[in-house]
């Protein structure tokens, strides 16, 4: 077997393991390894190989994307942009709350119930200064 159908089918097979993986990046690689065996093997092969590499890479591209966009609507520039925040009880003693979707521990001056709304008014540590947030109140 030819060096350059060796390098064509180990790109194939690195877009393979990139589905089962789930990472992007070996995807890419193996775009770029089956398009170098397919240019060195000719062009009939480097045409059929294109709009498919085309497309693999396109979606890889946007899924890396996407998800980048996702984690940095969640993460944090700092704790203290939770003021303000609604959240949710999750658990009773020990107090804790979800906020943005993350579970946090939770101190408030009143006895809260699973299920109740809260408000974050403080960060102290790593734990939240919540309290019952009133019906029709407005953040």
């Amino acid at each position: 077997m030819s060096q350059e159908l060796c390098l064509l089918l180990a790109g194939v097979g690195l877009i393979v393991l990139d589905c089962v993986l789930n990472t992007g990046i070996v995807a890419m690689i193996g775009v770029v390894c089956a398009w170098v065996g397919a240019y060195l093997m000719g062009t009939k092969y480097l045409i059929a190989t294109l709009p498919p590499g085309a497309f693999v890479l396109l979606m890889q591209v946007a899924a890396v994307l996407r998800r980048t966009e996702e984690s940095s609507d969640v993460l944090l520039k700092s704790v203290g942009e939770l003021k303000g925040e609604e959240g949710i009880v999750i658990r009773e003693d020990p107090l804790l709350v979800k906020v943005r979707g993350e579970p946090w521990r939770a101190v408030s001056k009143t006895r809260l119930r699973r299920g109740e709304r809260v408000v974050v008014l403080d960060v102290k540590g790593n734990k939240l200064v919540v309290k019952r947030r009133k019906t029709g109140e407005r953040r």
